[in-house]
């Protein structure tokens, strides 16, 4: 009998399950699978491939290095500039005290001049006041020696008329003269007794000092009337070494005084001799201390 064909039923509709053979032929086992062929063992990579990897881990360790150098070179250059501005702001601080040590001494002067100043103008203030009341006695003074002068022509009026009358009075007493030579000569007038004596002059109601004068050098001579009317005078100063001398004819009102010596022609010094004669009043005679 022949062998029955092997029918395989594959893919069936879903639903009922085939119903097997009631017996079903027997088949030979499968053949064993092929084995697999065999790998050969993982072998290292090429030296190629590592010395890439080498070089990248080099250049990433050279950019690592370059960037902490760049960090330390830029921190240092940090630490450069504030150590810079540090001594750049103590420089600032020392010049902003010299300067504020300048203000104040600039203050200083400043106070100080505005006080010289001040000084300054009250000299200027008492200088112009002494200049004023020098040239209100200057006035005054130059007023006195116009009324001097007055005196003076006046009095040189009188010693002319004086001199004139004197003239008058010689002519006549040469006539006179004259006269009593054609008379037969009288008989001698009795003799004088001794203890008769000519009367005395009375003194001069004159004070005289000396003072050193305000303005000029020298001497003054001060004169005061103490006679209860006015009084002329003549004053007459010589220097006794040089033989010059110089004569001033003044009057003097009751109580005033005058001062003759620092101001005018004559300068009176020390050693000067001083003659001062009024009327029949005795002379006073004075040597400048």
């Amino acid at each position: 009998m022949s062998e029955q064909p092997k029918i395989e039923i594959a893919n069936l509709p879903s639903g009922r399950p085939p119903t097997a053979p009631s017996n079903p032929p027997k088949t030979p086992p499968p053949p064993p699978p092929p084995a697999p062929p065999s790998r050969p063992a993982p072998a290292d990579p090429p030296p190629k491939a590592n010395s890439g990897l080498t070089i990248g881990l080099a250049v990433l360790c050279l950019l690592l290095i370059a960037v902490a150098v760049f960090h330390v070179h830029h921190v240092h250059q940090l630490e450069a500039a504030l150590n810079q501005n540090k001594d750049e702001a103590t420089q600032l601080q020392n010049q902003l005290a010299q300067a504020r040590n300048d203000a104040k001494t600039v203050q200083e002067n400043a106070d100080k001049l505005t006080q010289e100043s001040a000084a300054l103008k009250s000299q200027l203030a008492d200088a112009r006041s002494q200049y004023t009341d020098a040239k209100a006695n200057l006035d005054k003074m130059t007023g006195q020696m116009a009324t001097m002068q007055s005196q003076l022509n006046e009095a040189r009026n009188a010693a002319a008329r004086s001199k004139a009358a004197a003239d008058r009075a010689s002519a006549e007493l040469a006539r006179l003269q004259a006269a009593t030579q054609s008379q037969p000569e009288p008989a001698p007038a009795p003799a004088v007794s001794p203890n008769t004596a000519a009367p005395l002059a009375q003194p001069m109601p004159l004070s005289v000092s000396f003072k050193k004068p305000e303005v000029g050098d020298g001497l003054n001579l001060v004169l005061q009337n103490v006679s209860p009317a006015s009084l002329p005078i003549r004053v007459k100063f010589t220097n006794p070494t040089t033989g010059k001398s110089k004569e001033y004819q003044i009057s003097i009102d009751s109580g005033a005084s005058k001062e003759l010596g620092s101001l005018g022609a004559w300068k009176l010094a020390s050693g000067d001799r001083i003659s001062i004669e009024s009327g029949d009043y005795a002379p006073i005679l004075r040597t400048a201390p």
